[in-house]
């Protein structure tokens, strides 16, 4: 009679004083498991995201760029980064009172990103007046809904906080120019000069 066990050395140690063990025994021990690379967390992919941002690139490139070296998709890193990047270039125009959570204030911004970003992105048209009457409607529709109650926040710090969404997003999605077809007439080649009647008379 023949018998298969897996389990780890401690748990048949207890197994064993349980059951005598009998016969013959061959033990397999599995190796160790290779080491694992330490999970990225997103802190740290939108540390990727800013540092490229540092060398030069566009929040969008650098983004695309830190989405492929971590693994996190793209638009999530770019929401997250537009959040941040909004929250630090702007957030001391803002009249925020001492009793309000930084961290809660912050994450209204991400959240506002995430959701302006993408509508944003969704438009047929990324003309600059329909920009910023979206990013209003979008703030004015959470206000409404009662979601920015606990962040404290003022109309003026609203108002804030759409200018600087319609700052970025217009230099995110700014529209090229789209210049008329012109249709230039066709080349014409000037005719050769016809020679001289009679020629070359000696002097």
């Amino acid at each position: 009679h023949e018998q298969t066990l897996r389990m780890t050395i401690r748990e048949a140690a207890a197994y064993f004083e349980q059951v005598p063990p009998r016969g013959e025994f061959v033990l397999v021990v599995e190796g160790a498991p290779e080491p694992s690379e330490p999970e990225v967390t997103l802190e740290a992919a939108l540390a990727q995201v800013f540092a490229l941002r540092d060398e030069g690139l566009s929040l969008k490139a650098a983004a695309r760029q830190a989405a492929e070296a971590t693994g996190f998709a793209k638009n999530v890193l770019y929401d997250a980064a537009l959040g941040k990047y909004v929250y630090h270039q702007y957030g001391e125009q803002m009249t925020v009172g001492d009793t309000t959570d930084p961290e809660c204030f912050q994450n209204v911004i991400v959240m506002l990103a995430d959701i302006i970003e993408a509508a944003t992105r969704s438009m047929p048209s990324h003309d600059p007046q329909k920009i910023e009457q979206l990013v209003r409607k979008l703030v004015r529709d959470k206000l409404t809904d009662g979601q920015l109650d606990r962040s404290q926040l003022t109309f003026r710090d609203l108002d804030t906080i759409c200018n600087a969404f319609y700052t970025v997003l217009t230099g995110v999605f700014h529209e090229r120019i789209e210049y008329p077809d012109v249709k230039l007439p066709p080349r014409v080649e000037p005719l050769p000069e016809a020679p001289e009647k009679g020629g070359d008379k000696e002097a």
